[in-house]
């Protein structure tokens, strides 16, 4: 293949239509040049997204685990005493949502020298 052939078949083709060939030359360079600008803005969104949910997560959650009564009001009933008393959805009023004895928990926490921080948070 002649090489300097298609060259100058080029060089020819590009000179003969200058307005076409730098109009088409800008339109390349713009796209090239939004596509690099915009998949900059996405690894800076994902970068920004990642820093802001994901390393914002605690590692452990300490819950305080609601158990039911051990006896239930169905249970005292007598009319059902002698029957097999099935309850969904057991909701205790007495005990609370919240960590019994958090700050000893967290000053506990504060000391060991794993731990690089310590949150009260209070969820619903």
């Amino acid at each position: 293949m002649n090489w300097t052939i298609l060259l100058r078949i080029a060089k020819k083709h590009l000179l003969a239509r200058k307005r076409q060939t730098s109009v088409a030359a800008l339109g390349v360079t713009f796209g090239i040049g939004t596509f690099i600008i915009l998949v900059s803005f996405m690894t800076g969104l994902n970068g920004l997204l990642d820093g802001l949910i994901l390393n914002r997560t605690p590692h452990i959650h300490l819950f305080n685990e609601i158990r039911p009564s051990e006896q239930q009001p169905v249970d005292l009933a007598e009319e059902y005493k002698d029957g097999i008393n099935i309850v969904h959805s057991i909701k205790p009023k007495q005990s609370l949502k919240r960590v019994h004895n958090a700050l000893p928990i967290i000053s506990y926490l504060q000391e060991m020298p794993e731990v690089k921080g310590v949150t009260p948070q209070v969820m619903a």
